[in-house]
């Protein structure tokens, strides 16, 4: 069995997250000026005259005695652990310096395969550009710009895809085949649901799909902004295939990298399929929680409200915090609700459960009939407008689309329904069909008489 991982690692700002996107064919990876974006392992494949590759887009390595930096080396030890093949990044521009030494001689330590790649050579001839980078000890060595699609496409053929068919059975026994599953797992199944957890800095979002997925895959600490980019964490439960989308958290822009950040995992929420909002119970509900939630309703995605850290609270402000928040999102219909603890895993077990009603709710099928007797229902409780003397004519109703579930209705002067009638409809459609954490889309459309030509 060949296994065909491909670990890209080096320090910050080398351009390891620009090579990963241009090899894998995507924008995952978040790449910008600014340092330390990458924190987690990221993962991506392709697929070359029919056989895989994965590549896992690692944080930049430095010195440091800090706990989180600590915990960010950790990942990336991880991802070689994982690798049958190591891309060392380095840059042409500034040179050998001493944190490149330290990561030469702590790949040594694992004895895996390892490429070296001088980037960011540019103008300089390759052959020059390389010469200060033999001291590392590598004979692999190969100098590219990761901005030219045509030094990738190199590197790929003619250095990575030949270096992994080159590996001998020996080779192949030190990878772990459990971790290759983990990986070959990461990537982006058709059928599985798809759940972001976003919410504000330090609410608990990592540590909560930690406990989730039972195990420490992500970076936590009480540090705010610790998750800058999202990462997807596959999982099997009973007979779903999940994804979890670990997103960066939400707050009010200080800089461009706050919002590229936020940009960044807006635009993730828009793949998902259900959403869960995290919120610190110590805090109540917050003016910035309920933007969130408006958000996240008006993309049209699925909401499950997760208030954390309800641990710290005393039974007097339980019972308290229950009622407020129930009053303040009463503007949801049906939606799930739990009061939990990730830290110490108290009352997560039930958000599978959860996860499995609003995502069935949200693809629940309905036919044309159903659709349209509700209709009929809501006009015969509360008519509708006057337009010119005459009233709008509703007459029909079938579903648009899922996901969420889109309602066209027919009629005449469709286009002079109050905004009033529309919300009526709306909530009507909503109380009829009990749509757990969903919104539902109202689409009119005026039927044509068929003798004006």
């Amino acid at each position: 069995m060949q296994s065909n991982v491909i670990t890209i690692i080096g320090r910050m700002n080398v351009g390891k997250s620009t090579l990963f996107n241009k090899l894998t064919k995507t924008n995952d990876a978040l790449v910008n000026k600014f340092e330390g974006l990458t924190r987690d392992r990221k993962y991506g494949n392709i697929i070359v005259k029919g056989e895989k590759y994965y590549f896992i887009d690692t944080a930049g390595i430095k010195s440091s005695t800090k706990k989180i930096e600590k915990k960010i080396l950790q990942q990336t030890i991880v991802a070689i652990q994982e690798a049958s093949l190591i891309l060392f990044v380095v840059n042409s521009k500034e040179g050998l310096i001493a944190e490149d030494q330290e990561i030469a001689n702590m790949i040594r330590i694992y004895q895996k395969k390892t490429i070296l790649l001088v980037n960011k050579y540019n103008q300089i001839n390759s052959n020059i550009a390389k010469i200060e980078f033999y001291v590392l000890g590598f004979k692999n060595i190969h100098a590219l710009s990761v901005l030219k699609k045509e030094d990738v496409h190199i590197l790929l053929n003619q250095y990575i895809i030949p270096s992994l068919k080159k590996e001998t059975n020996q080779d192949i026994k030190k990878i772990n085949i459990n971790s290759i599953k983990k990986i070959k797992n990461v990537i982006s199944n058709k059928n599985t649901i798809k759940i972001a957890v976003i919410g504000k800095p330090n609410v608990g979002k990592s540590t909560l799909i930690n406990g989730l997925i039972n195990q420490n895959r992500l970076i936590t600490h009480n540090q705010p902004g610790t998750t800058r980019e999202t990462i997807k964490i596959p999982m099997e439960n009973f007979n779903n295939s999940l994804t979890f989308f670990d997103t960066a958290g939400i707050h009010k822009p200080k800089n461009n990298l706050d919002k590229i950040i936020q940009n960044d995992t807006l635009n993730y929420v828009k793949e998902t399929d259900i959403v869960l909002l995290v919120i610190n119970a110590y805090e109540n509900i917050t003016h910035q929680d309920l933007t969130l939630c408006n958000t996240i309703i008006k993309m049209g995605r699925s909401i499950i409200i997760i208030i954390n850290k309800y641990d710290l609270l005393n039974k007097q402000e339980k019972n308290q915090l229950k009622k407020n928040t129930h009053y303040i999102l009463r503007f949801i219909k049906f939606y799930k609700i739990h009061f939990i603890s990730a830290i110490h895993k108290f009352g997560i077990k039930k958000i599978f459960k959860s996860i499995q009603d609003t995502y069935q709710s949200n693809t629940k099928k309905f036919n044309t009939s159903e659709l349209t007797i509700i209709l009929k229902k809501a006009i015969k409780k509360n008519d509708t407008p006057f337009i010119n003397g005459s009233r709008i004519k509703l007459q029909y109703a079938h579903s648009g689309g899922y996901s969420p579930l889109i309602i066209v209705i027919h009629g005449k002067k469709t286009k002079y329904l109050t905004l009033s009638y529309i919300k009526y409809l709306k909530n009507y459609y909503q109380n009829e069909l009990k749509l757990i954490g969903s919104c539902i889309k109202l689409h009119f459309k005026d039927t044509k008489n068929p003798y004006i030509k």
